[in-house]
């Protein structure tokens, strides 16, 4: 991946991931991580007969997979990042059961999962239609995916400056949804000048720069920006960051009373496959009118978000006969998120798997898409292991 950057080498059915190489976005990064790849290409004395690349066009590693499959002759792999995030979970849960060890949370199985209902929820990847993906849901095995659902599109003004200000994905939600009108959005609109919000409409309308996203992760950036949590970053996922920090910041006895009682108004509408936040928006909007706290507010978000999933987990499984649930994504470093969730899940009747020994981040996107290769090219089941050249196989 782009973000975040782990290169996984496979070996028989071993799969060694690297230490984390950062951001690959300019040529100093990407000629480090292009040293460390070579060294660890001799450490374990290999030489890779295949290559597998994000299906990202721009992406540096993407590029870089073109050249050197040109140059060496090598087949060359491309995997679509969320169909990569969840095989990243199922081979770690096949891997799991051919050791013996539980993979699953608090829940022994003696079988893996063939195909899940999977829950890809991050902040941006590249899309099959050309869009940015991010709030994904997919029946996913290790060879395919399909599909299920999304969250709505919206366009990302400015592209990847609406990530530094996520004030820009705030005000794009409420445009498309009809709600800069509403009293509530006027916290907001105080903040951008009137000449900003005419450039921004004329960005959204006439998709200047500013391509279209699904992203999970945008929406979080978008709501810490609409009640005031966080409008500028200054590192990446702050605002998300900042948004579970406020909602965890009332008292102990308070924040317990408070988990206990969600908010029926908050909550989205799903059809024909798209995850609705019209009504979300409009019910926090209706709570900053009348001054609600933002803790309150961060909550009620959260606990629409797990309502969502836990909602179509349950409708999906049915429609397609899959009671198996996997989640990945960056939005899932969400401790709240994580804690939450599985238990709701099995309630239901349903298993759960998650990120083992990997990160739900883009930190497991080499070793998922390794994952989906493997499978394609009949290979044997890979087991995961971090930086250990002493465990060669």
């Amino acid at each position: 991946p782009e973000q975040k950057n782990c290169f996984c080498l496979t070996i028989g059915d071993k799969a060694y991931v690297s230490q984390q190489r950062g951001d690959m976005d300019d040529k100093a990064a990407m000629e480090n991580w292009d040293h460390t790849r070579r060294l660890y290409q001799q450490l374990f004395t290999t030489t890779p007969r295949v290559l597998v690349a994000d299906k990202h066009p721009e992406y540096l590693t993407s590029k870089w997979a073109n050249d050197y499959a040109r140059e060496s002759g090598l087949g060359l792999y491309r995997v679509q990042h969320h169909h990569a995030h969840i095989a990243a979970v199922l081979a770690e849960a096949q891997a799991e059961v051919v050791a013996a060890t539980p993979a699953t949370i608090d829940h022994e199985l003696k079988s893996h999962p063939e195909r899940v209902v999977g829950f890809a929820f991050d902040g941006s990847g590249y899309g099959d239609d050309g869009t940015i993906w991010g709030g994904e849901v997919l029946l996913a095995s290790l060879t395919s995916f399909k599909r299920l659902a999304h969250l709505r599109t919206v366009v990302m003004p400015g592209g990847s400056v609406a990530i530094r200000q996520p004030w820009r994905m705030a005000y794009a939600w409420l445009y498309t949804c009809g709600l800069l009108d509403h009293p509530g959005a006027q916290f907001l609109l105080e903040q951008i000048d009137y000449e900003a919000q005419s450039q921004l409409q004329v960005i959204i309308d006439r998709r200047l720069n500013s391509p279209l996203t699904s992203s999970m992760g945008r929406l979080f950036d978008a709501v810490s920006a609409l009640i005031g949590v966080c409008r500028e970053a200054s590192y990446e996922g702050e605002p998300a960051i900042e948004l579970e920090a406020v909602m965890q910041s009332r008292p102990a006895d308070r924040q317990k009373a408070a988990e206990k009682q969600s908010n029926p108004t908050y909550h989205f509408s799903y059809g024909d496959g798209v995850i609705d936040l019209a009504p979300l928006l409009a019910a926090i909007l209706d709570d900053m009118a009348t001054g609600k706290p933002q803790a309150d507010i961060a909550l009620g978000f959260h606990q629409a978000v797990v309502s969502i999933v836990v909602e179509l987990a349950e409708q999906l499984s049915v429609q397609t006969d899959c009671y198996d649930i996997a989640l990945s994504g960056g939005v899932f470093m969400n401790r709240y998120l994580i804690e939450q969730l599985p238990s709701a899940l099995r309630g239901r009747g349903l298993t759960v798997y998650t990120n083992r020994q990997l990160p739900p981040n883009d930190g497991c996107i080499a070793y998922g898409q390794a994952a989906v290769a493997t499978a394609m090219g009949g290979v044997s089941t890979l087991a995961t292991s971090q930086s250990s050249p002493s465990r060669k196989g």
